[in-house]
């Protein structure tokens, strides 16, 4: 699923919540490639698709959200596979 929700945190933890695949900020879409086949991999292995995003994506969110994104939100992070 393609959306053009604005990037936030609560967009991804929204997008995660309501069983997303994945959230990937349109920004970084030239690497979708990478996101789908992370996402395939870790279908065919039964796992979390949301394994390997904050691996992918933690950067990105601290350097649009600042270092303490995770902790300045309502949001329980430490709930997610990422984590």
């Amino acid at each position: 699923m393609l959306t053009a929700h604005a990037l936030s945190p609560e967009n991804v933890a929204r997008s995660y919540n309501q069983g997303a695949a994945y959230y990937i900020p349109k920004e970084e879409m030239v690497n979708i490639t990478t996101f789908l086949e992370d996402i395939l991999e870790a279908q065919q292995k039964g796992q979390n698709t949301w394994n390997r995003w904050f691996d992918r994506l933690g950067a990105y969110c601290e350097r649009h959200f600042g270092p303490n994104w995770q902790k300045d939100d309502q949001i329980s992070w430490e709930k997610f596979p990422f984590h």
